[in-house]
């Protein structure tokens, strides 16, 4: 028979496929862990796991595929990729919890094409250079139209809706 109720927790482990930074921390993307559900890492000086996917169930969704932090007076968020994510492709958006070294959901937008890696790549900018990141960039690179293929969407990240 097989065996029952085990699942590859670190084995399959890609931890660096992405990374942010910042000047007391590295965050690690980390899409293979828990069966390809994935997760990301705070490196603080020893790793450490600090958000996986809620979903047990969510194998293959390769969270961590990308991250990229962006700051703000709202706090400290890490925007994570799932480009696998229901077909269509996820970022997840994370806050930091402060005074814990944990991270919680707090919002996620999901891509609108089958097989697009919607979340492949996530770039910020600071649209307006005033210190503050503003603007976020999210890469589908296999998106496809009957004329181009590849695209990248624009969101504002802002206090009502976070994207």
């Amino acid at each position: 028979g097989l065996a029952q109720g085990s699942t590859f927790t670190r084995e399959m482990s890609l931890a660096g496929l992405s990374a942010a930074l910042t000047q007391d921390r590295v965050i690690l993307g980390d899409p293979g862990i828990f069966s390809w559900s994935g997760g990301i890492l705070d490196v603080p000086g020893q790793e450490e796991l600090v958000y996986k996917s809620p979903e047990e169930e969510n194998y293959y969704r390769y969270l961590g595929y990308a991250v990229e932090l962006l700051h703000n007076e709202m706090g400290l968020f890490s925007l994570v990729g799932s480009p696998r994510y229901q077909y269509v492709g996820c970022v997840t958006v994370l806050k930091e919890v402060p005074g814990e070294r944990r991270w919680e959901e707090i919002d996620f937008v999901l891509g609108k094409q089958i097989g697009s890696y919607y979340g492949a790549e996530i770039a910020v900018s600071d649209l307006d250079q005033d210190g503050v990141s503003d603007l976020v960039l999210i890469g589908a690179p296999y998106h496809y139209e009957p004329k181009w293929s590849g695209q990248v969407f624009v969101c504002r990240f802002n206090k009502v809706r976070y994207m």
